[in-house]
């Protein structure tokens, strides 16, 4: 699923940057910058693994609304295994 347009809710946002210390502007740049897409445990949910400006590895949920539109359910650090799954893919 290619993302287009990205939103966020309030809600979600407090959630992402008190709970895991991430704020909104990352995650947009995880998944328009340099990211692969995985199809989520959810019908219309896909996870994306990515990278900030920063180097930080982040995976970002988001529900799909379909058009290239999707809203942020939450975001955190990658674990050990989706940060070695990232490297490998993004290395060929």
């Amino acid at each position: 699923m290619r993302v287009i347009e990205l939103l966020c809710s309030d809600e979600t946002e407090l959630h992402m940057i008190s709970g895991h210390n991430i704020t909104f502007e990352e995650a947009e740049e995880a998944i328009f910058v340099r990211s692969f897409v995985v199809r989520g445990r959810e019908k219309g949910v896909y996870e994306y693994l990515g990278r900030t400006n920063e180097g930080r590895y982040l995976m970002v949920a988001v529900r799909s609304f379909g058009k290239g539109v999707a809203r942020v359910i939450t975001s955190r650090e990658m674990t050990d295994a989706e940060r070695r799954r990232y490297n490998a893919h993004i290395a060929h």
